[in-house]
C-alpha cells in the first residue's frame, strides 16, 4: 500500500491509502460522513488539474473561490457510487454533491469523457470544518441526546465551544403504561451564551441539514 499525499498546505489533513491504485476504503462526505463510495471501487488519478470551488464561500465576495486539485478518485458510471447528487451544469460542467445532506461540491463529472471524479483529500478534521463556521450558526449534536444550534464564536483544539444565541433540544425517552412503547419527547428552550465541551460532541454541521 502507499500513502496519498495530501493537496493541502495543512499537515493534518488525514491521508488515505491507495491498494493497487483503488481506494482501500470507503470515500465518505467530509459533512455527514455517509458513504459516497464503497472500498476498491474507484481509480487514483495523479495529474489532472481542475479548478474546483471550494464548498465554504467566504461572505460578501462576488467571486467564486476555486482551489485547483490535481489528484481524485475516478469512476466511469453513475450507479459505481453509494450516494451522490449532481447540480446542475455551470459553464458547461456538472459538480457532484453529497446526496444525503447536499454538501459539496465534492467532486466533478468531466463533460467530455463523462468520467466521474471525487476529491481524493476530502476529509478534514473537524477543527478545519468549525474554523470556516466561525461567526455562523451551527448544530451541534452531543451525548444524552442533546442538539444545540447557535452562532459559533470561539473554540479551542479539544472542540470546546462557545456559542450565543442557542437554542437547545432535549429528547427524552418515556414508556407508555397502557401500550409499553416507547414515546420521544422534545424540550426546547433559548440560551444567550453556552460553554459546549468538546467530549460531549458527536457531530457538528450547519444546522438547516438538520432542521
Amino acid at each position: 500500500m502507499t500513502q496519498v499525499p495530501s493537496q493541502s498546505d495543512e499537515p493534518h489533513l488525514q491521508e488515505e491509502v491507495v491498494e493497487e491504485n483503488h481506494n482501500a476504503s470507503c470515500v465518505k462526505c467530509p459533512t455527514c460522513g455517509c458513504i459516497i463510495l464503497a472500498a476498491k471501487v474507484a481509480e487514483y488519478v495523479t495529474e489532472r488539474p481542475f479548478k474546483l470551488p471550494l464548498c465554504r464561500q467566504k461572505k460578501n465576495v462576488s467571486t467564486v473561490e476555486k482551489e485547483t486539485l490535481t489528484e481524485w478518485w475516478s469512476v466511469k458510471k453513475a450507479y459505481d457510487f453509494e450516494n451522490i447528487g449532481f447540480t446542475h451544469a455551470s459553464d458547461g460542467v456538472k459538480y457532484l454533491v453529497c446526496a444525503d445532506c447536499e454538501a459539496g461540491p465534492v467532486g466533478f463529472l468531466c463533460p467530455e469523457t463523462h468520467i466521474h471524479f471525487v476529491i481524493s483529500s476530502n476529509v478534514e478534521e473537524p477543527l478545519d470544518l468549525i474554523r470556516l463556521s466561525l461567526d455562523e450558526r451551527i448544530y451541534v449534536k452531543m451525548r444524552n441526546d442533546r442538539e444545540v444550534r447557535g452562532r459559533l464564536h470561539a473554540f479551542d483544539q479539544h472542540l470546546n465551544m462557545i456559542l450565543s444565541q442557542v437554542e437547545e433540544t432535549v429528547t427524552t425517552v418515556e414508556l407508555d403504561e397502557e401500550n409499553f412503547e416507547e414515546m420521544h419527547k422534545q424540550s426546547k428552550r433559548q440560551i444567550p451564551m453556552l460553554f459546549v465541551r468538546g467530549d460531549a460532541i458527536i457531530l457538528v454541521a450547519p444546522p438547516l441539514r438538520h432542521a
